[in-house]
């Protein structure tokens, strides 16, 4: 069956407004429409309630490094370190898992932040909606990234080596170091990986964090310009 044409139809304000006039003794008819349960295409979401909601969508990307953080802090301080290692089927099986998951939450943050970045040059968003998704995603992957360092640490502790320190607030105080210092391609030097695993997680972080700088470089010339 072929609807009729939608003529009853415009859209000058970004909403379906319909025009005045029935057709008489229907009063479930529109002119020119059809019957009444016929519904109107929908409208584009546009202006700042859509802004909200392509933020709230995109906010999805951030739940791997948030999820693998809790995960990593609560499973650095278990006292069944063996056990877990068995169950992954050794140290280089756990390690490899834990970049697997490493490169999937930082691609999810990577691919969030570069939307944001995207939309923030839109004139019509504030300066809070600007820097409030960076001030949430940034802090995020940092600490991300010392949950999986002291967790690496925890569990193979030739994995790094430097001032680390033998408590455990300590330790994640250390790694929290490392992993703000990496934005200087790499750390300061005075906490160093010493395994494959290890350091190809610094660098995950060296150039995702390469990766916000270029992205924040090239924002600020397109505004400037």
């Amino acid at each position: 069956m072929t609807l009729p044409k939608q003529t009853a139809y415009n859209y000058p304000l970004g909403r379906p407004v319909r025009k005045p006039g029935r057709v008489s003794g229907y009063p479930g008819y529109w002119q020119g429409v059809g019957p009444a349960d016929v519904p109107p295409p929908a409208p584009r979401p546009c202006g700042p309630n859509a802004t909200q909601q392509r933020a709230k969508a995109q906010a999805w990307l951030l739940l791997p490094a948030a999820f693998g953080a809790v995960i990593a802090l609560v499973a650095a301080f278990s006292p069944r370190k063996e056990r877990v290692i068995r169950r992954w089927g050794g140290p280089l099986a756990l390690q490899l898992a834990v970049n697997i998951y490493t490169g999937f939450s930082v691609l999810g943050v990577a691919v969030y932040v570069f939307q944001v970045l995207r939309d923030s040059g839109r004139k019509n968003r504030s300066a809070l909606a600007r820097v409030l998704p960076l001030a949430v995603a940034i802090p995020l992957n940092i600490l991300f990234f010392a949950s999986v360092y002291n967790f690496m640490y925890r569990y193979f502790p030739q994995s790094f080596k430097g001032d680390i320190g033998t408590e455990a607030p300590v330790e994640l105080f250390s790694f929290l170091y490392l992993s703000m210092t990496a934005i200087s391609t790499g750390g300061m030097g005075d906490i160093l990986p010493t395994v494959v695993s290890t350091r190809m997680l610094l660098s995950m972080e060296t150039l995702f964090n390469l990766f916000v700088l270029s992205m924040g470089i090239s924002l600020f010339g397109e505004v400037i310009a």
